[in-house]
């Protein structure tokens, strides 16, 4: 993936890491989605549970920023696993050069079997630097070219499988909470958001992922909540 994408990608999608014993260790992945002038983080439920339990810093802006309050657990379906957290305007002053996916950006349906997309996030294999607190937060975004792998057992229509059979390639460990996505060049880079990746199988060598229109409609409700 080339610098330009990345830089791209790395507007939407940010690590969030963990701070122990004054050193910051990756934790998962996250993307940043607006509705109505409210702003959110989305994540993986798994990896915003450690929230209130240990120090939460978000990859975002010169220094991070420390994740504070609280977050909301939607249901989605089987083994929900969706986790927002209210970013305030405080937060987002702390966030240069954050972008957020919007609903225009999300593909209305699941992707169909077969069709090629791309796994976003941060693998924790290939971040294993500890970054010390107050320090400039660099953190490598990984792109994995895949296909949607069909599943006649996944009789939930909020989640699909994504294949992840590669040899010699990373483990995916860290890119719970990304993205699954197309990226379209032209006058202007496009991103077209289809899901977030929450669990690895290991058997099946595929990513289960919830369905992006699911979680938008999530965020929705939730912020027509508050």
């Amino acid at each position: 993936m080339n610098q330009i994408i990345a830089d791209f990608i790395f507007s939407f999608v940010k690590p969030i890491y963990v701070r122990r014993n004054k050193k910051m260790d990756l934790l998962g992945t996250c993307s940043l989605f607006e509705t109505n002038n409210k702003y959110f983080l989305v994540s993986a439920n798994h990896v915003l549970e450690l929230l209130g339990k240990e120090l939460l810093v978000l990859g975002a802006g010169e220094e991070g920023l420390m994740l504070t309050g609280g977050y909301y657990h939607p249901p989605t379906g089987e083994d929900s696993d969706l986790a927002l957290y209210p970013l305030s305007r405080k937060d987002l002053r702390s966030m240069a050069g954050a972008k957020f996916i919007h609903a225009g950006m999300v593909d209305d349906h699941i992707p169909s079997p077969n069709e090629q997309v791309g796994l976003i996030g941060y693998p924790t294999s290939k971040n294993k630097k500890n970054h010390a607190c107050g320090e400039v937060i660099r953190s490598e975004v990984h792109w994995v070219q895949t296909s949607v792998t069909p599943n006649p057992a996944r009789g939930d229509h909020h989640c699909f499988d994504v294949s992840y059979d590669k040899l010699g390639i990373f483990s995916p460990k860290g890119m719970s909470g990304g993205l699954i996505a197309s990226v379209s060049d032209g006058e202007a880079y496009r991103l077209r958001v289809k899901g977030m990746p929450i669990e690895y199988h290991k058997e099946s060598k595929t990513v289960k992922c919830i369905s992006y229109k699911v979680i938008a409609n999530s965020i929705q409700r939730v912020a027509h909540q508050q």
